[in-house]
């Protein structure tokens, strides 16, 4: 139903904010806003963690996303 980023990378982690909103993280290193209502992001933060090689611009994966419910709070962690 929903569709990824630009760069097509796996989704690795999820996590409701509340009802109808979401986060996810993946292999590119962003870190997605979603809504039930529409099948894109509304909005990415792209390379939400610092870069393994800043010169080649790879991110490091988000392995874990979790939100305080009903807040703006939300915290991710990669390796």
């Amino acid at each position: 139903l929903f569709k990824g980023g630009a760069t097509g990378g796996s989704v690795d982690c999820c996590c409701f904010v509340n009802g109808t909103t979401f986060l996810s993280g993946g292999q590119d290193g962003a870190v997605s806003l979603w809504t039930m209502f529409k099948k894109r992001p509304v909005f990415t933060r792209q390379g939400a963690h610092a870069s393994v090689d800043e010169k080649v611009g790879v991110h490091r994966w988000i392995h874990s996303l979790a939100a305080c419910p009903n807040t703006d709070m939300v915290a991710s962690g990669s390796g």
